[in-house]
């Protein structure tokens, strides 16, 4: 009975038991957007799968509500490394084969039911870091040459510019989120990108975000509709939108 009503909302999931508890481990893969035409900025597809897997984790934690399930608070990236339902990547990224790092994650943590798991039983055997430097090669601030160092990745230096000295340049128009470790990632080669849908790329057109980012929160609604509250401050799409304009600027003067 519990896998026909997860079903009902996605089919990307495990089912695992530990201590006392039942977690059901969900997860929705996404295919990343193509690069936005001039006049537009860009958002990373990860936010909106993000957005969307909430709103379907509160839906199953609804169902569940008998049995005391609650959207899981904890480190997600460890539960799912915990039982093995993901493999951990040099970059700090979760993989499940076969959609890669291009996955959203979430999970719901209940009284333990007598259910049968379903789990991937991932080992560190199925990693391929080893030896491999591509996304270290290719990440434009040196975040992971010698380990991750949060201060120069370029998502966290988005969020947090006052406490890091990383030129957010290097971000190009993007508005949400840096893709330059995942872009390269072998785990990633047969996940497709494809056109951003035109409702959302309308949205980003760059002179009308920035405007809208101006008159505050209300006036970025339609946003929030794919990245969600979290994620919709108006100084941070201010500032990021701003720094799209100026790319696209830099870019005319190149050619």
């Amino acid at each position: 009975m519990i896998k026909k009503i997860i079903d009902k909302y996605i089919d990307t999931y495990f089912i695992t038991h530990m201590g006392n508890k039942t977690y059901i481990l969900l997860y929705k893969p996404y295919h990343p957007y193509e690069q936005t035409p001039h006049g537009y900025a860009y958002l990373n597809a990860f936010y909106p799968a993000s957005n969307d897997l909430y709103f379907i984790s509160k839906e199953i934690e609804h169902q569940f509500a008998e049995y005391n399930a609650v959207v899981y608070k904890g480190q997600l990236k460890k539960l799912f490394l915990d039982t093995k339902c993901a493999i951990f990547l040099k970059n700090c990224l979760v993989a499940i084969p076969p959609h890669g790092t291009r996955i959203a994650l979430s999970a719901i943590e209940m009284d333990q039911l007598n259910v049968e798991e379903k789990v991937a039983n991932f080992s560190q055997e199925d990693r391929i870091c080893e030896g491999c430097k591509i996304c270290s090669n290719h990440c434009p601030t040196g975040a992971l040459k010698g380990g991750f160092s949060r201060e120069l990745c370029l998502r966290y230096a988005s969020d947090h510019p006052e406490d890091t000295s990383v030129d957010l340049n290097l971000i190009g128009k993007s508005i949400l989120g840096c893709d330059a470790c995942q872009e390269v990632c072998p785990y990633n080669a047969s996940v497709e990108s494809v056109p951003m849908p035109e409702d959302l790329l309308s949205i980003l057109k760059i002179e009308d975000l920035i405007k809208k980012a101006e008159g505050g929160r209300k006036y970025l609604e339609e946003l929030c509709h794919y990245v969600g509250n979290n994620y919709n401050r108006p100084g941070r799409i201010l500032r990021l939108a701003k720094n799209a304009n100026d790319q696209e600027s830099r870019d005319l003067n190149d050619v």
